[in-house]
């Protein structure tokens, strides 16, 4: 009984919804024609006001006639009674201006003067079209109104049904497997992927395919906007991470008694160290930064002589290194010493990849706003022609 009762209000609510959308449909036309037969029908009747005119004034009388004809047989007007209506009166309205300037200007007597030939009236047609248009775009209104809110309802179902099925999974399985589903449950994906575009945007796929164009046609001075060098601070960051995971892989060396690994990882560390001291002293990216950075390094040189000194002397006594140490990798020393230069040339491309995408999104916003003034300014246009403005009355000074 409930459930019926409520189907039957819902669908009365519907029936209304629906009747005060077409009721506001033809309150608009209603306003179109109005404005149309005050500013092109009546305007151009009073305008011909004169014996020698009536001619003229009868042609507009039967073109206005052919009109509202032409709005009764269209069928999407069918069901908009008070439009009708309006368009009878004012098609009454009309032919008895029309009979009375008969009357008033003598229309039955052959001797008066009647100018002939002179086609008038034809600027009176685009009402029609006005209608139409008019007519559509309400529709399209009302269409993208009803597409959103059945959208809405779709998403408001789907997270019903995924709240169920999360539901379900906690009851059929133990709480371990529920915390493992949920890490892949839609929800928690929306909340990651969020997560990304606030503070990571750039990791985002269809924002590296932005920036990978952006960079195919960029130009000389373009490259200049997001092409930066890095601040002293970035540079120490970056060098000092470095050193941090090479200490960590000593002490694991340690740890585990790998002596040989030890010797060899620092001596080609020291080697290396001479290198990149050389660069930083020569390379114009590192000018002003130069003398903090060889600071830095100088730091760790000594503490890494001093490391080999103290790992030499425990492990004099062979019985203290690991007998199932294994052979040294060149490969994995080499593969550690160009790590900096890979972690530097990253962070560079990622601050780079921040930087345009920034420069994307203001592009593209200034882009909408171009467009939405574009629109606004059309819109104006389409509303003049159909409602022109009558220019206003300049006061008197007298009057003042």
């Amino acid at each position: 009984m409930f459930r019926k009762t409520k189907s039957n209000l819902s669908r009365i609510v519907r029936q209304k919804e629906l009747e005060l959308k077409s009721a506001k449909i033809e309150r608009e036309l209603i306003k179109l024609f109005n404005n149309y037969v005050k500013t092109s029908v009546l305007a151009e009747i009073h305008a011909l006001d004169d014996s020698t005119q009536l001619l003229n004034v009868i042609n507009i009388g039967k073109r206005f006639q052919k009109i509202c004809d032409s709005i009764g047989n269209t069928p999407d007007y069918k069901k908009m009674f008070n439009f009708l209506s309006d368009v009878r009166m004012r098609d009454r309205e009309i032919s008895r201006l029309v009979t009375s300037m008969k009357i008033k200007y003598g229309f039955n007597n052959p001797e008066k003067f009647r100018v002939e030939h002179e086609i008038l009236g034809e600027n009176l047609d685009f009402i029609l079209q006005s209608l139409k248009s008019q007519y559509k775009s309400l529709q399209q209104e009302e269409n993208e109104i009803k597409l959103a809110k059945q959208q809405k309802k779709e998403e408001k179902e789907k997270i019903k049904l995924d709240k169920k099925q999360d539901k379900q999974i906690f009851l059929n399985l133990d709480v371990h497997s529920y915390i493992e589903r949920l890490k892949i449950s839609t929800p928690v994906q929306k909340v990651e992927k969020w997560a990304q575009s606030k503070f990571h945007p750039d990791k985002l796929e269809e924002n590296k395919l932005k920036i990978k164009n952006y960079r195919k046609n960029v130009t000389e001075n373009k490259e200049k906007k997001f092409q930066k060098d890095l601040t002293l601070n970035e540079e120490r960051t970056l060098l000092k991470n470095w050193i941090k995971e090479f200490r960590e892989i000593l002490f694991k060396f340690e740890s585990n008694a790998y002596f040989n690994h030890i010797i060899d990882y620092s001596n080609a560390f020291l080697k290396f160290n001479e290198v990149l001291d050389v660069k930083f002293k020569n390379n114009p990216q590192f000018e002003g930064k130069t003398s903090q950075l060889r600071s830095d390094l100088r730091e760790f040189y000594k503490f890494l002589e001093d490391w080999i000194i103290r790992v030499n002397i425990k492990y004099e006594n062979p019985r203290k290194k690991n007998p199932k140490e294994d052979t040294v990798n060149k490969k994995n020393i080499d593969e550690f010493l160009k790590k900096y230069e890979l972690n530097r040339s990253k962070f560079i491309i990622n601050q780079e990849d921040s930087r345009i995408l920034k420069i994307i999104f203001k592009e593209e916003k200034a882009n909408q706003k171009k467009l939405k003034a574009k629109e606004r300014t059309e819109k104006k246009k389409q509303k003049d022609v159909i409602n022109p403005r009558k220019p206003k009355k300049k006061k008197n000074s007298k009057e003042i």
